[in-house]
């Protein structure tokens, strides 16, 4: 489920945008993860929904919102290591999905 998020993250990281990434990495609690969550979604809608630049992940809206609802209750109420420990894993994988999706770098 949470392979969708990593998925818009890495998306974000092609395009050397890394902000999301280090804002949920860093998250240490759930306020901090989810809206760093919430400004990643945002910013991906505006480019990829509505705009629908070409290197955009081609991602179901449906598998979207399960994974955010997942990510949601995964997190809620656990103690911060659990969510340092669950977000710093998204934004690793994220990263080194970027690889896979460089060919889609700004500018290149």
């Amino acid at each position: 489920m949470r392979d969708v998020l990593v998925e818009v993250l890495a998306f974000f990281a092609a395009q050397r945008n890394y902000g999301y990434i280090d804002r949920l990495g860093n998250a240490l609690d759930e306020v901090t993860a989810y809206e760093a969550l919430r400004d990643a979604l945002r910013d991906y809608y505006s480019i990829c929904v509505d705009r629908k630049q070409e290197c955009c992940p081609d991602i179901n809206p449906e598998d979207l919102e399960n994974a955010i609802k997942y990510f949601i209750s995964h997190l809620s109420g656990k103690g911060g290591d659990v969510i340092v420990r669950e977000t710093r894993k998204i934004a690793l994988e994220a990263l080194a999905r970027k690889a896979k999706t460089s060919k889609c770098e700004a500018g290149g």
